[in-house]
This record gives C-alpha cells, sequence and structure tokens, in this order.
C-alpha cells in the first residue's frame, strides 16, 4: 500500500476519475467542477496540498482529498485542521481502508474533521479517537424566535465593522468565504465581536443559511432572532445549524441528523466548517 500525495496534472486527472466512478449518484460535473474549484481558489486559509491516491502494485486504487488549512489559536500560534473528504477506494481493495485513515490520521497535533461520512466509515471513527461533534441539526426561522430578540445587540456586514475589532486571521476567513459565495458577518454583543459565516442552500424549496463558522453555538443558539433578522436583507428566512439539543426549539431538532466528527484539539462549542467539502463543494 502506498499513498502518493495529488500533485502533478495526471494526480489530479486520476484522483478525478476514481472519485467519479466511486460516487456514481453525483455526475461527473460535481467532482470536475468542485477539484476546478480548489484549484482555482485565491484564499488566504487553503494549503495546496489537496489529498492523496491510494496504490497497490502501481495501480491507482482509491483517492482521499485532505482539505489542508491553518487557524490561529487563542496563545498566538497556528495549528493546522484537515478536513477529510472524497474517500473512496475500490471494492476490492477495501480492506486497506483502515490502514489508509490510520496513517492520514496518526499526527497528533493536526485537527482533523469528518463532515460527511457514511455509516460504514463512522463506524470506524471511534477507534481512530474521534468524537461525535453534535446530536444533530436544528432549523429555525426569525417568526419562531421573536421571543428572544436582544435589543442593543447587532449584527453587522464586514464593510461595517470597526477596525481592529477581529484578528487578521478571522478577517481574512470572513473575506475568503465572501469570495466563495458564503455570507460573512460579525455579531457584536457588548465590546465582544463573533465572526460568522453562513452557506447559502435551498432545502425543501427555501432559501437557507447554514452555519458553517461560529465561535460558539451557544452564543449563535442564544441570539438567533437577531442573526436571523439580519439573513432576511439576504432573502434567507431559516438557518440550520449542527448543535446538541437544545432547551427550546426542539420541535425543529433533527436528532441523530448531519452528524459531524472531529479528532484533535476542539472546543466542542465550535463550528468550524470553513475552507471545508460543504462550500467548496456545496454539500
Amino acid at each position: 500500500m502506498l499513498l502518493r500525495p495529488i500533485e502533478k496534472e495526471e494526480d489530479w486527472q486520476a484522483a478525478t476519475n476514481i472519485l467519479i466512478r466511486g460516487f456514481q449518484e453525483r455526475p461527473p460535473s460535481f467532482w470536475i467542477d468542485g477539484l476546478n474549484r480548489i484549484r482555482s481558489i485565491e484564499a488566504t486559509g487553503i494549503t495546496r496540498q489537496i489529498g492523496y491516491l491510494l496504490q497497490n502494485d502501481g495501480e491507482d486504487i482509491g483517492v482521499i482529498l485532505t482539505l489542508r488549512t491553518h487557524r490561529k489559536d487563542d496563545q498566538g500560534g497556528t495549528r493546522e485542521l484537515v478536513n477529510l473528504a472524497g474517500w473512496y477506494v475500490d471494492e476490492r481493495f477495501r480492506w486497506y481502508a483502515p490502514r489508509m485513515l490510520s496513517q492520514l490520521v496518526s499526527d497528533e497535533d493536526v485537527v482533523f474533521t469528518d463532515l460527511t461520512s457514511i455509516p460504514a466509515v463512522r463506524q470506524m471513527l471511534p477507534a481512530m479517537h474521534f468524537k461525535q461533534w453534535n446530536q444533530g441539526l436544528l432549523f429555525s426561522s426569525f417568526l419562531l424566535t421573536l421571543w428572544n430578540w436582544r435589543k442593543g445587540l447587532k449584527v453587522m456586514s464586514l464593510d461595517e465593522l470597526p477596525q481592529g475589532s477581529l484578528s487578521d486571521a478571522d478577517r481574512n476567513l470572513l473575506e475568503d468565504h465572501e469570495k466563495l459565495g458564503c455570507i460573512a458577518c460579525v455579531l457584536k454583543d457588548g465590546e465582544t465581536f463573533h465572526p460568522l459565516v453562513f452557506l447559502r442552500q435551498v432545502r425543501w424549496k427555501i432559501p437557507v443559511a447554514r452555519v458553517i463558522y461560529a465561535p460558539s453555538v451557544s452564543v449563535v443558539i442564544k441570539n438567533l432572532s437577531n442573526v436571523l433578522l439580519y439573513l432576511i436583507k439576504h432573502n434567507i428566512f431559516f438557518i440550520a445549524l449542527e448543535c446538541n439539543k437544545p432547551n427550546f426549539l426542539n420541535q425543529f431538532f433533527l436528532p441523530n441528523k448531519s452528524i459531524k466528527y472531529y479528532k484533535g484539539d476542539v472546543d466542542p462549542d465550535m463550528i468550524d466548517f470553513a475552507y471545508s467539502e460543504l462550500v467548496l463543494f456545496d454539500l
């Protein structure tokens, strides 16, 4: 078994071919367009090493995307975050899969995320020391959250943001995701500024804002009314976010839906799907 980085033009083509044959429920254009988007994107947070091919006796038999980015920590240091995506191994070599995953996630200094795993992969993750990030998915709307609207709380665009209110790393992350078509804004609560990123989606023919980045899920839930009032300006009337079961709005909490996993030093109250396949492939 050999893991070969996706670097040369022929590597990109081999990765595309494997993904197309491995995920036939999606049209070829899904993978072609997504990989081209990764290659062409100009973003400060993305590292160009995006994945590996699995080889056996010189034959490409599998692929995994490792979308690698960097985050600044509270102490001013930098940590790596790797989003595992697009993982496929040809069926006759499927027994290689656990070894492949174990080798890829062995670095204890890196945070790994798996945001769209299939049931077979979920069974492997606990043995690799992955933890479940959320209990389910919460949907809500402005009308359902009017009771928790807070006077004096402000949600603002990047243009409205006072100079120096965010770190350079947070501002770059927001600007990068605006370029990718997301809604980026900041929730100002007193003297604290919370950067937020939302992915525009359509579910059941309804425009929905899916939370992609938030330092604190509990802060977003606490201030849903104010956040949704801002999203209405972007013609978004519903919000979706992965979280644990809240103490209210339970009728719109879908347990065991959209479960995410992580390995490493992650605050479980945080949502950090930035630069992930959810954005780059719009999953």
